[in-house]
């Protein structure tokens, strides 16, 4: 992992491009030819949504617990 200052303050931009040149990518195969129809854009709709959907799922699973500033310092 590269600290802040260093990737800020001491490396080049020569350097950090090549350090990106590094990094692992996926070329996927293309299996159309053509654009995109409406129906490929409709079913990329309906993916984002239920992806959407369980995100917001998740979130409301997770139960955080409630503070009030006020009271705490009242306390201390």
């Amino acid at each position: 992992m590269i600290e802040e200052y260093a990737y800020r303050c001491v490396l080049s931009n020569a350097k950090i491009s090549l350090m990106s040149c590094d990094l692992p990518h996926v070329e996927y195969k293309k299996e159309k030819k053509q654009g995109y129809t409406k129906k490929d854009y409709d079913e990329a709709v309906v993916a984002n949504e239920a992806i959407y959907q369980r995100y917001l799922a998740s979130k409301a699973a997770e139960k955080g617990v409630e503070v009030n500033l006020t009271e705490l310092i009242q306390k201390s």
